[in-house]
């Protein structure tokens, strides 16, 4: 992983851990959806993001990414607001 993308997955497990201070890691299987907003429309790819994001709240939001079962990816354009929105949901299976 280069610099910027530690960097990037340091800074998204802090926002994690800010946003659900209380939070007990889901143990059971996940679905997991994940939009990313660029701020331009220079030529770039969703699924860089999205092990690095997997990854950030491991132990965070799940206890492992393997709890992951159900992925959805997104991507779209916001010059005034780039921004990343996750969802992360238990299954009850």
């Amino acid at each position: 992983m280069t610099a910027k993308g530690k960097e990037y997955k340091k800074i998204a497990a802090q926002i994690a851990k800010e946003k659900y201070p209380d939070l007990m890691p889901f143990t059971k299987e996940a679905y997991m959806s994940i939009k990313v907003y660029f701020g331009d429309k220079r030529k770039r790819d969703v699924q860089g993001h999205l092990k690095t994001l997997i990854d950030a709240f491991e132990g965070i939001l799940y206890e492992n990414d393997s709890q992951i079962v159900k992925l959805y990816a997104e991507k779209h354009y916001d010059k005034e607001e780039p921004r990343v929105e996750i969802k992360v949901m238990k299954l009850w299976i």
